[in-house]
């Protein structure tokens, strides 16, 4: 026996349950507006025995530092950068800082 509202036949509270249940979720649809791809620790060591991946540090004042010249956008690691992803994707498809126009 399920819950079926007074005033209400079972089909209509069956079109009802299903009208809802096809709706999105919020605006981030059940994703709390994370979006992010992870690697796996198997991954990073095989990548930085091949020499892809090396270890980064946080960097210290990369938004000046990025401003002035002296580095380059790939030179901070992908955590610190707004949308950074672990494969650099983000960089390809000419990420701009917010300064950058």
């Amino acid at each position: 026996m399920e819950y079926i509202p007074s005033g209400m036949t079972k089909e209509q509270w069956k079109k009802i349950k299903d009208k809802e249940s096809k709706k999105k979720v919020g605006k981030f649809d059940g994703t709390s507006g994370m979006q992010f791809r992870s690697r796996s620790f198997e991954d990073f060591q095989k990548g930085r025995e091949d020499g892809r991946y090396k270890y980064n540090m946080p960097m210290e004042f990369a938004a000046e530092k990025l401003k002035k010249g002296i580095i380059k956008p790939e030179d901070i690691p992908y955590m610190q950068r707004k949308g950074g992803m672990a494969d650099d994707s983000d960089l390809k498809k000419k990420f701009k800082f917010p300064w950058q126009k």
